[in-house]
């Protein structure tokens, strides 16, 4: 799972505890679809916007996790939406308008879920598992989060975001908030992006670029020329060589021939030799074989490339 991270390395740690005012939203989906865009509106009227694809180069896999981070001024309202893109064209769309409790990290869900496509809702509405409901949402209602992130059939809806909360308790919006902390180059009223996730111990990959998570796991980030990630595993990092005869270029993918041996050493299936005599590859199409007779082939004589002249015939391998 990928996370977009706009919030500190520590605030995921597992243990650990943080002062930053912030809202960590997750975004799954029951429709078929190839790319998540997620926008922010802040109390101050600051967009920032967010699309991750679902298939294709840079993927990312279900739920999709953003966290926004409260930099200074007012701690509501902040609106927040998931669309749900096919092609381009938007299939389902979520939104809710809440905002930060200071000095804490609350959850924000919004599953784009198949009972919503096509749907519209009334004015300041959105659709969610109860169908069109008020989009608004107390922010001292939203959960906690507590660094785990679970999938639709194991969440509770944002409808419910508040039922596991202490209905009796209140925070002072200005208690103990840090106004005065940002970022270099970060407007201090504007949700902060930071992607500088760090792991401990540093992670190491087998034949692997590797990247730290926000959720502080290694994943692979890309493979070394010559591997690839057969098990779909990050752990055991681009566990196979891609230049054997067993997986040629790409797992499991054979580089055989019945025409003679075979080799990949460089990643390409080539054949080294062939079964009968005064035959040979010259074309380097292994799915044709040993395609010449060098025995009388004008244009491969007695060895590929060798060519005969005009006023010449190949005869037994030689040019006469």
């Amino acid at each position: 799972m990928k996370h977009i991270l706009l919030a500190t390395a520590a605030l995921l740690m597992a243990g650990c505890q943080s002062t930053l005012t912030e809202l960590v939203v997750v975004v799954d989906a029951e429709p078929s679809i190839d790319a998540i865009t997620i926008e922010v509106i802040d109390p101050g009227g600051h967009h920032e916007t967010r699309t991750e694809p679902l298939s294709g180069a840079g993927a990312v896999t279900l739920p999709v996790t953003l966290g926004v981070v409260w930099r200074g001024g007012g701690l509501d309202p902040v609106t927040i939406t998931a669309r749900g893109l096919s092609a381009g064209s938007e299939v389902v769309s979520r939104y809710v308008v809440t905002g930060f409790v200071a000095n804490e990290t609350r959850l924000v869900r919004l599953d784009l879920l198949a009972r919503c496509v096509a749907v519209t809702c009334g004015t300041d509405q959105s659709c969610g598992a109860s169908g069109c409901a008020p989009a608004h949402v107390e922010a001292a209602s939203l959960p906690r989060f507590d660094g785990t992130v679970a999938r639709i059939a194991d969440a509770g809806d944002v409808e419910d975001a508040g039922a596991s909360i202490d209905a009796s308790r209140t925070d002072d919006a200005g208690a103990n908030i840090d106004a005065s902390r940002t970022d270099a180059g970060v407007d201090a009223s504007s949700p902060d992006i930071d992607a500088n996730v760090t792991c401990t111990p540093a992670c190491l990959l087998d034949h692997a670029t590797a990247t730290c998570t926000t959720a502080h796991t290694c994943a692979i980030a890309s493979c070394e020329s010559g591997f690839s990630n057969c098990d779909r595993m990050d752990a055991t990092g681009c566990e196979r060589s891609v230049r054997t005869n067993t997986d040629c270029n790409d797992c499991n993918l054979a580089c055989v021939s019945t025409a003679g041996s075979t080799s990949c050493a460089d990643g390409t299936c080539r054949i080294t030799s062939c079964t009968l005599a005064m035959t040979a590859d010259c074309n380097g199409q292994v799915s044709d074989g040993c395609e010449v007779n060098l025995r009388n082939d004008t244009q491969h004589c007695g060895t590929c490339t060798n060519a005969c002249s005009a006023a010449q015939r190949c005869t037994m391998g030689a040019c006469r």
